[in-house]
């Protein structure tokens, strides 16, 4: 990997900041360098959130995220804005609606779609882990150990060690939902 850019988007409380962070820590893990550059709104619940992360082997210098690699859209409003910043070639993770399949189709690129039944695979505050659990079969920098050491590592630190296990949970269900639809294809 020379240089990865990630793109995450959702509203304020669907854990978009710390996805981003936990996807920092994987890479520092594996001994690339990251960073993560964040922005939302005066919101505290429901404003826009957005995370950009750039992994590379050498030192990062740019840190604008113009065409992603990989986007990950938590809800529509973000899909709409930051969808179409998908490179062409790229991973776009989003729900699974009539609607957003509407928006996607407007984009003009070539890309993978991965469209989510995230309200099937668990509560919305953890939709993050869920697609971290998708992102995780997407990309084998980061697997599910690194996973589980980051997601342990910084709930401890935070005093919330009674949720590393629901986490888990909900990256695991990611996992075996990403897996399941591979097999059927």
């Amino acid at each position: 990997m020379s240089r990865k850019e990630i793109l995450l988007s959702g509203a304020g409380g669907q854990g978009v900041l710390f996805f981003g962070t936990m996807l920092s820590l994987i890479a520092a893990q594996k001994g690339k360098r990251a960073v993560a550059t964040s922005s939302y709104g005066a919101a505290m619940r429901g404003g826009e959130v957005k995370c950009a992360i750039v992994i590379a082997d050498e030192e990062i210098h740019d840190l604008i995220v113009d065409e992603a690699d990989i986007v990950v859209a938590l809800n529509e409003a973000s899909l709409k804005k930051y969808g179409p910043k998908v490179k062409e070639g790229g991973v776009l993770i989003c729900e699974d609606s009539e609607k957003t399949k509407a928006i996607v189709s407007t984009f003009n690129k070539q890309f993978e779609l991965v469209s989510v039944p995230l309200r099937g695979l668990g509560p919305e505050r953890y939709h993050n882990m869920v697609a971290m659990g998708i992102l995780s079969q997407i990309d084998p920098n980061f697997d599910i150990e690194l996973i589980r050491k980051a997601l342990t590592k910084e709930l401890k630190k935070k005093g919330k060690e009674s949720v590393v296990e629901e986490n888990l949970t909900a990256v695991k269900s990611g996992c075996d939902w990403y897996i399941g639809e591979k097999s059927k294809k």
